[in-house]
């Protein structure tokens, strides 16, 4: 999963940082800066796309997160009385005794 975002994220920021670094060595240089319009709306767009699916993708690890932590707590909780959960075994009756028996 990790290598997707990273992925992802490069291959989305990629467009705007190369200009980035090719104008910067360009003004080094003395040479004209690359700034073709469609080619500057394409990285930004690029760099929206890659802001949306940042959101999208912290939404679904919350949710994620949450259901994760839900079925943990749920785990921990004290069972009602007359309501045992799955894992528990069924516990014989114990008999009570109402008057010791005398050893003899």
């Amino acid at each position: 999963m990790l290598s997707v975002v990273v992925a992802v994220f490069a291959v989305l920021w990629l467009p705007y940082r190369g200009m980035l670094v090719y104008n910067s060595f360009a003004t080094m240089f003395n040479r004209p800066p690359f700034m073709d319009l469609w080619f500057l709306m394409f990285a930004k767009t690029c760099v929206y796309i890659n802001r949306l699916y940042g959101a999208g993708k912290r939404k679904v690890e919350v949710i994620w997160v949450h259901r994760s932590l839900r079925g943990s707590i749920n785990d921990l909780r004290i069972p009602k009385l007359g309501s045992a959960p799955m894992w528990h075994h069924k516990l014989t009756p114990v008999k009570s005794v109402t008057s010791p028996t005398p050893h003899i």
